[in-house]
């Protein structure tokens, strides 16, 4: 069995373009990898005549041609340098950076990355492949954005790497959501989640130190409560206002598509139905309206217990529109032979259908002014005062 030669690609000088008017023209190098040629300018411009294409040399009728001879040398040996002891897998790419003097080699590249953004595309990854919910989604870069910001206006940096990431620097963070915004330490914990998540998979792939990434995920506040108070802490629950309740049935006949009004159907109805959740929606069949006496009885998705809902007539007035779109499931987000056993293609159909709808009403609610995002969840918080007051 032969022995097994790596092939190391070999730097060759040309002229490239044509002479320009005076007769000169630039001199260039390139490299073949992986199939392909990568060419960059050497910044050399001799007359086309004093090239010598066989020998890839400046010919010594040119009086500075022992001067440029050097620097071509010069410049190929410096490229040539870096190829021989790169130590990954050699592409175009790679070579085309050496050639522009930006080449890092993977052992002093790792960390380097900018944490922001690459926190913000994990935490894109995850939504796109179904694993978080819209709101998750959106809430998770919004806390990354405020990091972001904090860093900015208060730390005076542009940006931070994931090895510039530590535990001072989170505490610091910390501190400063507490003393300064004045936030509870349950409220701080949700807006490190995302970041820690973040953490947590750079240190999965190698771009941060292990026992750093954990030191960092581990630091959340203590939250448990060891004194009984009798106030209510309510500053992150949000609800519609009765005002903001009538400017969203303002907007209903104004938006300018069905697709919107028919989300805000189901906004609507879950705001007069003690605040059922999306993946009760989802799932609600016509059979489990009662339109006599008034109420849902339904199974639950999240604990599938049995629960029976009051209805008012504002709801009741919804389900009337939807009668006759769907022989089976009330608002029609699920074809009516749907088997609802299976969970793995249900939970796609869930995650995929509350992305879209989410998005829709947050479109809404920055038509309404809202100082929140506006999503199913909302309604839920609007439960109680909506049943009381509005029926």
């Amino acid at each position: 069995m032969g022995k097994h030669i790596t092939t190391i690609p070999t730097g060759h000088f040309y002229i490239k373009n044509s002479a320009n008017r005076e007769g000169n023209a630039v001199i260039y190098i390139r490299y073949f990898v992986c199939g392909k040629y990568v060419e960059h300018s050497t910044d050399v411009k001799i007359p086309v005549n004093d090239w010598l294409e066989k020998s890839e040399t400046v010919s010594s009728k040119n009086r500075k041609s022992r001067m440029l001879n050097l620097r071509l040398d010069q410049y190929r040996s410096s490229i040539d340098h870096q190829i021989m002891n790169c130590r990954e897998h050699l592409t175009p790419q790679i070579v085309r950076d050496m050639m522009n003097g930006c080449y890092v080699p993977e052992e002093e590249r790792k960390g380097r990355i900018d944490f922001i953004g690459f926190a913000l595309d994990h935490i894109r990854q995850r939504y796109d492949r179904g694993q978080i919910a819209y709101t998750t989604y959106d809430n998770g870069r919004l806390s990354i954005l405020a990091f972001q910001r904090y860093l900015q206006q208060y730390q005076n940096r542009k940006s931070i790497t994931i090895a510039e990431m530590n535990v001072d620097i989170i505490n610091r963070y910390i501190n400063w959501r507490i003393q300064v915004k004045g936030n509870t330490p349950d409220g701080v914990n949700k807006t490190l989640a995302p970041l820690y998540k973040a953490i947590g998979y750079a240190r999965d792939i190698g771009e941060m130190d292990i026992k750093t990434a954990n030191t960092i995920c581990t630091n959340y506040l203590e939250t448990k409560s060891r004194k009984y108070t009798s106030d209510v802490d309510d500053r992150d629950v949000r609800y519609l206002t009765e005002e903001q309740v009538s400017k969203f049935l303002d907007l209903y006949d104004k938006v300018k598509y069905d697709a919107t009004r028919k989300i805000m159907d189901i906004f609507l109805f879950s705001l007069y139905t003690c605040g059922l959740r999306f993946s009760d929606l989802l799932t609600l069949e016509w059979r489990h309206i009662d339109f006599e006496r008034k109420t849902i009885r339904k199974n639950i998705f999240k604990n599938k217990t049995t629960l029976e809902i009051p209805m008012n007539d504002e709801g009741i007035a919804i389900l009337d529109k939807w009668k006759g779109v769907n022989g089976r499931f009330v608002f029609d987000m699920l074809p009516e032979d749907f088997d609802l056993s299976d969970e793995r293609i249900l939970k796609n159909k869930r995650l995929s259908k509350n992305r879209n709808i989410q998005q829709s009403l947050k479109s809404v609610g920055q038509k309404m002014n809202l100082p929140f995002n506006l999503t199913i969840h909302v309604a839920r918080h609007n439960k109680n005062y909506i049943y009381l007051n509005m029926r």
